[in-house]
Parts: C-alpha cells; structure tokens; sequence
C-alpha cells in the first residue's frame, strides 16, 4: 500500500488535465501506453527486489550487476529525480490551495509560479514532511491504510459523480489516432513524457527503496511493485474518461490546445464547480492537501533510502548513513530537505517540474531490465522468476 499511496498524489490532481491538453481525447491510449509500458519494467524490478531485497535498491542493484562505474551514474541520476518528487507535491498543494488563497502564486506566461509567501509556506510543508518522518516512521506506516482508503473513495466518488452529472460523448471523437498519423502518437507519446502520464505511476519505486525492510518478501515485493501499477491504471483512465466527458463545448471552443475553464489551476474542483457539485468540491480541495501529502511523506522515506545506500556504496560521506532509533537515516533526510528547497527555483509550475523529474527517470528505470537480464545469466539455475 506504500507504493499505491506514493503512486496516487498529486499527478491524478492534474495529469488529466496536461494531458488532455496535449492529446485530446486520445489522453485515454496515453494512460494504457504509458500504464503498460511501467508494468513491462515493473516485473523486472519486482523480481531483482526479491533477488536482492535491500534498501535503496536503485543505487543498490546496479552495483550488484554491473559494478561501480554503472551503479555511480544510475544512482545519481536516480537521486536527483526522486529529489524532485517531495517538492512536486508540495507544488501541488499549494497551486490547488491558491485558489482560495490567491496570494501563494502568480500567473508568469500562463504558468503558475510560487510568491515569496508561496515559497515560505512550501518551506514550512517539505519541512513538516521531515519531521514527520523522523519523529514517527513507523507510526506514518501504520496510518498508511487511511491514507489509502480515503485518496481510493475520492477517486472512486469523483469518477462516478462526475459521469452521472455531465458526460459529453462528442468530446470523444478522434480518440484513436490514425496508424499513419505521427502527429497522432506523437501526441500521445509527448502526453506520456510531459503530460504527467509517466510521473503518475512512479510510485511503485517505493517498494524497490524500501525492500530491505519488508517480510514474506517473495510475496509482498511483487505486489506491492506490481499490484500498484494495475490498481492505479485503472484509476487513472476512469478519471480521464471522467475528466473529458465533464467538459463543456465552451471549454474547447479554441481545440484542445487552448483547453480552459473557470477554475482550472486545481482541474477536478473546477470542473466540479462548474457542474455545481459543491460538495464535491469541498471533497476534493481536502484531498488536494491530503493526496500530495500523503505522497510526499512516502517520496522523503524512498528518497532517503536512495541517499543512505548511496552512502553505504561509497559514493557519499558516511556521516549520511546515521540513523535515529528507529532507524530512519536522519542525515540523508535533512540534506534532501536542503537541496529539494532549491528546486523551486529554476523549476516555476507542477508540469516543469514533472518534465524535469522524467528526463532523469527514464534512465534509473532502464537499468532494471539491463540488471535483471546479466543477472539472470550469472544465477540461471537458481534465481526465482516472476
């Protein structure tokens, strides 16, 4: 459930939203491509997890199968791209919450960037994250099953409420683009990669970081690696579906491209606004704050796993692999809150930050496959397969 909470955050807040900006319609075939897509690469990392269950499995495992050089360059960029989740949410948070509180961000070129007091209060939220963490790791766990049962009935709710109230079948036409179209899977594609398609089902990471730390390990890795990647897909394209038949004509009188409407900085509430649910609104300015959060605490825990192992390698100080009594690595933690304060600044907006955390992404994940083929090689008789 550690990866599912990580997984549902602040991409299902406006994914839909990017998405269908860039794709149209066809936002839906993003959701399978880039769903079906992670699940090919999640099998790999499910089964390299319960091969060598330890913590930060992404600085780990590369180190494992293809030495030094290869695990210094995985785990860097692996790093700084988890780096960026925790102020992502945060982003999240605070671009839903200025709606009512207009003074967290301006509009710069169309783009929602934090103010001066929208940079202290997300100082105080990556902060509060920290200690969170470190004061009660283990107490965040065990409320980990609220967490997920609340963001899963809010999704569900918002789906069927949205449908039931507004659902427009003209906004589907053209939902599949043509085969010989590049302009139709390019679309599709860059929805993927910009859209927050690919952002929305990092979350299954979690369950690689925190690996070392699991029991009935053969059984609960592949779960929790696998499972949330289905659980979520299918979450996510009922939202999509949802999202693009609310929309009314007057929200795409200008294409697709220039999709807007009343209240679009938080998408789902505005919709919801416009449709008059009000107390779907209400329902989902408190998941804007719970989501991301809820998420967030998850990226501070797997990001500093990523750190700690890091440290173990060789590749950092040891002084970051000091731990508290529960071992929580404290060090790691408070440096990530350092350099995850700077990201705000060359990165204004949810979707630049998105970008940014893609690109670097692309490159931790592609290693699973690389490892899990070298070391099925070297342990062709005994290594467990999924």
């Amino acid at each position: 459930m550690l990866s599912i909470n990580g997984m549902v955050g602040s991409a299902w807040l406006f994914a839909p939203l990017y998405a269908a900006k860039i794709a149209g319609s066809a936002a839906i075939m993003a959701w399978l491509v880039g769903g079906i897509a992670t699940m090919i690469i999640a099998l790999t990392f499910a089964e390299l997890s319960v091969l060598f269950p330890v913590a930060g499995g992404t600085a780990q495992i590369p180190q494992i199968s293809h030495g030094t050089f290869t695990s210094f360059i995985v785990s860097w960029t692996a790093w700084l791209s988890a780096l960026t989740m925790a102020p992502i949410e945060v982003q999240a948070i605070l671009q839903y919450a200025s709606t009512y509180f207009t003074s967290l961000m301006s509009l710069q070129d169309g783009i929602p960037v934090l103010t001066g007091i929208g940079m202290v209060w997300a100082t105080i939220l990556m902060l509060s994250f920290c200690i969170i963490n470190i004061a009660s790791y283990k107490g965040l766990v065990r409320f980990n099953f609220v967490l997920f049962l609340f963001k899963v009935i809010v999704i569900i709710l918002t789906v069927f409420a949205l449908i039931h109230t507004h659902f427009n079948t003209a906004n589907f036409m053209g939902f599949t683009p043509s085969a010989f179209s590049m302009t139709g899977w390019q679309a599709i594609l860059t929805a993927v990669a910009s859209g927050g398609v690919a952002f929305a089902f990092t979350g299954f990471k979690h369950g690689v970081e925190l690996a070392g730390e699991t029991k009935k390990m053969a059984i609960a890795i592949p779960l929790a690696i696998v499972g949330s990647v289905v659980g979520c897909l299918i979450l996510y394209i009922g939202l999509q579906i949802a999202f693009i038949g609310a929309l009314s004509p007057a929200a795409l009188a200008n294409g697709w491209q220039n999709l807007s409407f009343v209240g679009d900085v938080g998408p789902f509430a505005g919709l919801a606004a416009g449709l008059g649910l009000v107390w779907l609104v209400k329902l989902l300015y408190i998941d804007a704050a719970v989501s991301p959060a809820g998420a967030g605490l998850i990226y501070v825990t797997s990001t500093a796993r990523i750190l700690y192992a890091m440290s173990q390698i060789g590749y950092l100080p040891r002084w970051l692999q000091r731990v508290n009594k529960q071992d929580f690595p404290v060090a790691a933690i408070i440096v990530n809150f350092i350099l995850g304060m700077f990201l705000f600044l060359p990165l204004p907006g949810w979707q630049a930050m998105v970008s940014f955390l893609v690109s670097g992404m692309v490159i931790s994940y592609a290693m699973g496959p690389i490892a899990l083929l070298c070391m099925r090689i070297e342990n062709a008789t005994s290594s467990p397969r999924i």
